[in-house]
C-alpha cells in the first residue's frame, strides 16, 4: 500500500485515540473548567514555585560539591588539580589530566637501540569505534603498535576532526613526558578541528601498545559517522604524522608515506533520556539541550484596542536534536484578544487557524493533527507529526494574528507546559522523538519563554481601529 494512502487512516485512528484518551472533550460531554485568567494565574504561580525550588536545589548541590572538595560547578577543574593545556595554548610541556596514566616519578632507563628494522609500525586511535550521545564526554588515545620493537626517538602527530560534531576539551602527554628531551610543540585550532604535537626523545625507546596521547572529547551534534583521523604528508617540510628513528619514519611501508595509521569513527545519536531535571510538582522531566519553543512579537509598538498584531511561535534546536512530532497549547484571554483566521497555504484550513503556511518547507509534516483556535475559551491547539524523525532547524513554527478587543494592563499569553491529572499524562506543549519528550522546559522556564506579555492600551483618539503592522499576514 502506498504510504500516502495510509495517512488519512492513520490520522483518523490518531484523533480517535485522542478523544478516547480525553485529550479533547467529546461532543456533548460536560466538563468543569476554570476560566482562562484562573488557568494563567495558576500556571504562573506554579512556575514561580518551580523556579524557587530550582534555585534552592542548585545552591544545595553547590554546597554539597564544595563540602566534598569538588568544583562548585560541573565541568570546572578543582583548584588543586593540574589542568590540561587548553586548545590554542602556547607550545610547552603538557600537564597531566584525569585521563592520563599515573605520573612517572623518574624516567626509566634508556633501552639499547638496535639496528633499524624495516617493518610495520602502526599508530591507532583507540577505540576505533565510539557510539555516544549529544553533549557527552568520551576518551580516546593515540596508541603505538610496535610488536617488532623498532627504536623510536621522535614522535609527530597531526589529527583532524569535524568541529561541528566533536570538540576537543583536554589533551595529556603524561606517558611521553619522562622520555622527552625538551618541551614539545603543541598546536590546536578547535574552530578548524586540528591538533599538532611533536616531541624529540632524549634516547630511543621501544613503544608497543603504549598510549602516546590521551584525549578527551565532547560531542556537539548528531552524526551517523564522523572520523577522527591522522594526517600524513610526503613533504618532509609539512606537518605530518610519524614515528621516527634518526629522521627515518618507521610507520608502515617505506613505499607508502600514508600507510601505518588507523583512524577512529564516532557515531553520535540523540541525547539519552534524562530523569534528573523535574519540571513541575509532577514526575515530568526536561531534556537538557533539547528543543525549545518561544513566543515573539515582531513589533515593539504599543498595542491599542482595535489594532491587529502578529505573535510568532519559534522553534529553537541549538543541539541539533531529532524530533518526529510536536503539540502546542497556548492560552489567551478571550475577553481582550481575538484570533483572526489565516490559512493561506496552511496544512489545515478548517475553522479558525493559526498561520503555518510559511513553515511547510522548513517543517514538512505528514501527519496533520490539529490547528484549532477557540476564541470563546481563549485556547490554541496545534499538533503535527512526521513519518520519520528529522533534525529541525531554528525557525518560525507558526504565526498568530491577534486583534485587541479591550484595554488591559496585565495581559499574558501562556504556553501550557502543565499536564492533566490523569496518571501518565504528558504536558500539553511537548516535542517528541521516537516517543520520548525532547523538550528543554528548563531553559524555557529560566528564560520566561512560556509567557508573553501583551498589555493593551485604550483606542487611539478618533480611531476605532488601526491597520495591522507592516508585513503581518491578515486574511
Amino acid at each position: 500500500m502506498n504510504r500516502w494512502h495510509c495517512i488519512p487512516y492513520a490520522v483518523s485512528v490518531w484523533m480517535a485515540l485522542l478523544v478516547i484518551g480525553g485529550a479533547f472533550p467529546v461532543s456533548g460531554q460536560t466538563v468543569s473548567r476554570p476560566t482562562n485568567p484562573q488557568v494563567v494565574q495558576t500556571q504562573r504561580e506554579r512556575i514561580r514555585q518551580l523556579m524557587a525550588k530550582r534555585k534552592a536545589e542548585i545552591e544545595a548541590k553547590r554546597a554539597e560539591r564544595e563540602a566534598l572538595g569538588e568544583p562548585a560547578e560541573e565541568g570546572q577543574t578543582p583548584p588543586d588539580t593540574p589542568r590540561t593545556l587548553p586548545p590554542g595554548a602556547a607550545p610547552g610541556s603538557l600537564p597531566r589530566s584525569a585521563v592520563a596514566p599515573p605520573p612517572v616519578a623518574e624516567a626509566p632507563p634508556a633501552e639499547e637501540s638496535g639496528p633499524v628494522i624495516t617493518s610495520r609500525v602502526f599508530l591507532t586511535m583507540d577505540p576505533q569505534g565510539t557510539t555516544t550521545y549529544v553533549d557527552r564526554l568520551f576518551d580516546s588515545r593515540v596508541t603505538a603498535r610496535n610488536e617488532y620493537r623498532a627504536p623510536i626517538d621522535g614522535v609527530e602527530i597531526q589529527l583532524v576532526w569535524s568541529p561541528q560534531v566533536v570538540e576537543l576539551v583536554a589533551v595529556s602527554d603524561a606517558s611521553l613526558t619522562p622520555y622527552g628531551r625538551s618541551a614539545p610543540i603543541y598546536e590546536c585550532d578547535p574552530e578548524k578541528g586540528r591538533l599538532y604535537y611533536k616531541t624529540t626523545l632524549a634516547k630511543p625507546h621501544h613503544f608497543n601498545n603504549a598510549g602516546l596521547l590521551q584525549l578527551r572529547w565532547k560531542t556537539r551534534m548528531p552524526a551517523v559517522s564522523s572520523p577522527i583521523q591522522f594526517v600524513t604528508s610526503a613533504d618532509p617540510s609539512s606537518p605530518t604524522t610519524a614515528l621516527r628513528y634518526r629522521d627515518l619514519d618507521q610507520l608502515g611501508l617505506e613505499s607508502d608515506p600514508h600507510d601505518g595509521v588507523l583512524h577512529a569513527m564516532v557515531s553520535v545519536t540523540s541525547p539519552e533520556w534524562h530523569t534528573n531535571r523535574p519540571i513541575l510538582e509532577r514526575a515530568l522531566v526536561s531534556l537538557d539541550q533539547g528543543i525549545r519553543l518561544t513566543m515573539d512579537a515582531p513589533t515593539t509598538q504599543p498595542l491599542h484596542v482595535g489594532d491587529v498584531t502578529t505573535v510568532t511561535v519559534r522553534l529553537e534546536n541549538p543541539s541539533r536534536q531529532f524530533m518526529d512530532s510536536l503539540r502546542v497549547r497556548i492560552w489567551f484571554d478571550p475577553n481582550v484578544l481575538e484570533v483572526m483566521d489565516q490559512d493561506r497555504r496552511n496544512w489545515i484550513r478548517r475553522g479558525i487557524n493559526v498561520w503555518d503556511g510559511p513553515a511547510r518547507e522548513r517543517y514538512p509534516f505528514q501527519f496533520l493533527g490539529t490547528n484549532e483556535v477557540n476564541n470563546k475559551r481563549g485556547q490554541i491547539d496545534y499538533w503535527m507529526g512526521m513519518g520519520e524523525r528529522f533534525i529541525p532547524s531554528d525557525g518560525d513554527l507558526f504565526h498568530i494574528i491577534f486583534k485587541a478587543k479591550a484595554p488591559i494592563a496585565d495581559n499574558v499569553l501562556c504556553l501550557d507546559v502543565t499536564a492533566d491529572d490523569r496518571p501518565g499524562s504528558e504536558p500539553h506543549t511537548a516535542i517528541y522523538a521516537d516517543g520520548r519528550n525532547v523538550t528543554d522546559y528548563g531553559i524555557m522556564l529560566d528564560r520566561y519563554d512560556v509567557f508573553h506579555d501583551m498589555p493593551i492600551y485604550p483606542a487611539r483618539a478618533g480611531e476605532s481601529g488601526a491597520a495591522p503592522p507592516a508585513g503581518a499576514p491578515v486574511g
